[in-house]
């Protein structure tokens, strides 16, 4: 079974649940990490090494903070088929994608009504991640819920992520956009 050894991760998360432990765990075993602002702030406060996604992109630039990750360097990285060709643009592959979405569903669980309210926790950038993620699931594993991080260090640990277990993490993702767009679809009423 093919088996994705991971040299490079991206981590942009709302939900920090066993965050730390994870990127530890992926210090630990040498593998670069990349995160957004938020997330590099947390991992840098816990002593993890890691690259702003503006360091990586190579821009300061991400308009008042309303983009974090959605630049076309990240994208090119996670979405690239691993060939001689692409080596020529000089961006390294991101190999894992971890991500969690804004808390819009705990939002309209607590009762909130207001459309401006509603909207600015609608997540952009994250499912779009785990999309692109998920779409290139034979060269990169997308992980969308603390529960799939035991499983994927254990793999890491073996060798690398088998292709089985990234096939049913891409599953997962598209299961957990299309579930997120659904409620909002259902709830963002104008």
């Amino acid at each position: 079974m093919s088996r994705l050894k991971i040299n490079r991760a991206l981590i942009s998360v709302y939900h920090k649940d066993k965050i730390i432990e994870f990127a530890k765990f992926l210090q630990s075993e040498n593998i670069e990490i990349i995160s957004s602002v938020g997330t590099y702030k947390m991992l840098k406060n816990n002593n993890i090494e890691s690259i702003q996604v503006d360091n990586f992109v190579g821009s300061t630039n991400s308009y008042n903070g309303i983009i974090k990750t959605l630049f076309p360097v990240i994208f090119a990285a996670i979405l690239n088929k691993r060939d001689k060709d692409f080596e020529t643009f000089g961006i390294k592959p991101i190999d894992l994608v971890v991500v969690n979405f804004y808390p819009y569903e705990q939002l309209v669980k607590s009762g909130e009504k207001s459309i401006n309210n509603l909207s600015e926790m609608i997540d952009i950038g994250g499912p779009t991640l785990l999309r692109a993620a998920g779409k290139n699931y034979n060269h990169v594993c997308p992980l969308s819920a603390p529960e799939q991080y035991h499983q994927i260090m254990n793999e890491i640990k073996e060798g690398g992520i088998t292709l089985e277990t990234r096939h049913k993490m891409a599953i997962e993702v598209f299961k957990k956009t299309a579930k997120y767009d659904k409620l909002i679809s259902e709830t963002l009423l104008f």
